[in-house]
């Protein structure tokens, strides 16, 4: 909890698509995700239309 508080961020801004995109590369399986942002970024609804894992 502490690391989450102290949590101090390089840079400004919002990079949803690149986020939406790691998420893609990493799950392997079936998965539920939330996505926590304020949105504040330019772009990022077409990622969210890809399908972010395959399902077996």
């Amino acid at each position: 909890m502490r690391e989450l508080l102290e949590y101090r961020p390089k840079g400004k801004g919002t990079d949803i698509t690149l986020a939406l995109k790691y998420l893609n590369n990493v799950i392997k399986k079936r998965s539920i995700a939330f996505l926590i942002s304020d949105l504040l970024d330019n772009g990022w609804e077409d990622a969210l239309k890809t399908p972010i894992a395959a399902t077996t």
